[in-house]
């Protein structure tokens, strides 16, 4: 039976997930024109159209290899059998109960109420409960109890309920519990003892574990972003079990804004949906006192322990739970740590609601989206999952976090200030910088995060993903998008390409200059020795040792001025290059040979979508 609405989470979460959307490559071009006599040596180049040509895949020319040969280069059509591929969770799958309230944004666009009520929330449910199961399902229907507003208590020891907190529908976050799904129960009217009456019971819903009350309205100050582009909800719990504890019932409220029918930003949207669930399922501070341990009875020990942030004296408060624990020890390669910190910025529906933002960056339950790619349901969040007692996650669902991955004690400890953490690849300290952001994922800027501690963060464009296929059309030379493409951060000095054309008897020479062509997106690939080599269009491969830079004029591409670098380092061949270009980054993160499907998708290489289930 449910804990109604005194029970309800004491602040509700609110998230923004904002993505740097404007493009920051802007190509200017310089066309220096000299027509000369046409003498004996002169002779009409192609080399404009080979500079601007991709060989995506040719990648056994042994001609196209410098210092080197393609024979021990992973090719793409080298297939595994992996064996079959496992589509949920064993154990029981919970089941959610969307309600959809959502008049206002019928109103004023059904498209979109239409897209919420049938892709967005049935998919996001599909993407979540997948990744374990429930210990103690609900009896079916499920009807939650009426809490009891008002208590009388009389001489001879007898206590009745006076008053319920609502006799019909019960608020929930922005929206309301039907009746129907409530039990019966009785009131007393107060005058003698035994003076009563039964509410009755609704018909309960059937085949439901949890009731997700969806709205989608921005009063109050909730959405204060609306106008900015940002996505933002909210989410919570509004009834318990008063037997084991778990939540019985939550809610989302959609900004409205945040809801479109672009399919580029599906996935962001389901981040956002399962982030807001995960508040109502397990993810609040009120309910991590009523955790159960293996037997199902409550926790003995507080699961939080406070402490100060000895660089800012900020308070802290740590997840001390035993898998939280594990993970975090594993994660940092840091034994002595005692548990993942929370975020200890922000508002109300942000401060101690999330993890911390500066060690976690792209976990799906820090308070901020990971600016351009997708967040990450990980192995924390399951851990956290398994340590309240309610879920049984399995943890070959998890996304894969790489932000702070062996980043050691000292950047577990003290983020970006001082010792060795203040130099790590997670980090920035020039704000405003073009960069890559810490995965080699995306272009971008260092900013400063406002709930990471002060750390400057690589928050990437939104329109610069490396392996979205769909920004082929950039138009800058030897930049590719593809599933093994990397960032690079190049140096100052503007590429030059020369071409050359026959005008009657003379020669035209263009002169065409790219002021940041070395700052972008561009293919590798790894041999079995871990050496990177780099895609030059009609060059082929070319090796790329570790913080080289190649002078591209060398390589017959029509380059007179410009150098790409500097490489990446052979760690690239175990983490993002490990699949070999069937992993690709918009569905899934590659690390150790290993696929990690971000939410929505499935299959080895995560290359198979989730289909929404309508209820």
């Amino acid at each position: 039976m449910g804990d109604s609405s005194s029970s309800s989470s004491s602040s509700t979460c609110m998230r923004v997930s904002a993505a740097l959307s404007t493009l920051f490559v802007f190509l200017s071009v310089t066309f220096v024109i000299t027509f000369i006599l046409l003498g004996d040596n002169a002779k009409p180049a192609d080399n404009e159209l080979r500079v601007m040509a991709h060989n995506r895949h040719q990648f056994v020319d042994a001609a196209g290899l410098e210092d080197g040969n393609t024979s021990a280069i992973v090719k793409s059509t080298e297939y595994r059998d992996l064996g079959p591929v496992k589509l949920s969770a064993e154990g029981h799958r919970m089941r959610i109960k969307p309600v959809y309230q959502i008049d206002e944004l019928k109103s004023a666009s059904p498209e979109r109420a239409q897209y919420l009520e049938e892709v967005i929330i049935p998919l996001s449910i599909e993407a979540l409960t997948r990744t374990f199961s429930l210990k103690y399902p609900s009896a079916s229907p499920m009807l939650l109890e009426r809490k009891c507003k008002r208590s009388l208590s009389w001489s001879s020891g007898q206590k009745e309920c006076n008053q319920v907190f609502s006799e019909t529908d019960q608020q929930c976050g922005e929206g309301r519990i039907p009746s129907y799904m409530f039990g019966e129960q009785e009131v007393c009217s107060g005058r003698t003892p035994g003076d009563c009456r039964t509410i009755s019971a609704g018909s309960g819903s059937p085949d439901t574990d949890f009731v997700l009350v969806v709205t989608a309205n921005a009063r109050g100050d909730k959405c204060s972003t609306e106008e900015s582009g940002d996505m933002s909800a909210q989410g919570g719990f509004c009834v318990l079990d008063d037997g084991n504890g778990r939540p019985l019932a939550g809610f989302i409220n959609f900004c409205p804004s945040s809801v479109t029918t672009d399919v580029s930003d599906l996935g962001k949207q389901v981040d956002l949906a399962v982030h807001e669930m995960l508040h109502g399922l397990v993810f609040e501070p009120s309910l991590f006192s009523r955790f159960r341990d293996d037997q199902g009875n409550p926790i003995r020990y507080d699961p939080i322990k406070r402490g100060t942030n000895p660089s800012n004296g900020r308070e802290t408060r740590t997840v001390v739970t035993p898998k939280v624990r594990d993970f975090v020890r594993d994660h940092f390669g840091c034994e002595d740590l005692e548990g993942a910190e929370l975020e200890n910025e922000g508002g109300d529906g942000t401060i101690w609601s999330h993890w911390e933002e500066s060690l976690f960056y792209d976990e799906i339950m820090t308070g901020l989206a990971s600016g351009s790619g997708r967040s990450v349901l990980s192995n924390l969040t399951l851990a956290l999952m398994e340590d309240s007692g309610w879920y049984s996650p399995d943890y070959e669902f998890a996304g894969y976090l790489g932000f702070g991955q062996n980043g050691g004690c000292d950047f577990a400890r003290n983020k970006c200030h001082g010792g060795k953490a203040s130099s790590s690849p997670y980090y920035c300290s020039n704000t405003g910088e073009v960069a890559c952001t810490f995965n080699e994922l995306s272009l971008g800027r260092c900013e400063v995060n406002p709930l990471a501690d002060g750390c400057g963060i690589v928050k990437g464009y939104g329109n610069y993903l490396c392996q979205d296929s769909q920004n082929n059309d950039k138009g800058s030379p030897l930049q590719l998008f593809d599933s093994s493409s990397l960032c690079v951060k190049g140096d100052d000095e503007p590429w030059k390409v020369q071409s050359r054309e026959r005008r009657g008897f003379s020669v035209m020479t263009t002169t065409s200059t790219y002021p940041s062509a070395a700052n972008g997106c561009f293919e590798f690939q790894c041999n079995q020795e871990t050496d990177v080599f780099v895609n030059l269009g009609q060059a082929g491969l070319v090796r790329c040792p570790k913080g080289s830079y190649l002078d591209l004029t060398r390589y017959n591409l029509g380059f007179s001025a410009g150098k790409f670098g500097p490489c990446p380092g052979p760690e690239v061949c175990q983490e993002q290059l490990s699949c070999a270009g069937r992993c690709n980054a918009m569905r899934g993160y590659c690390a150790q040979d290993q696929c990690h499907c971000h939410l929505g998708f499935y299959g080895h290489y995560c290359e198979q979508a989730l289909t929404p289930q309508l209820t």
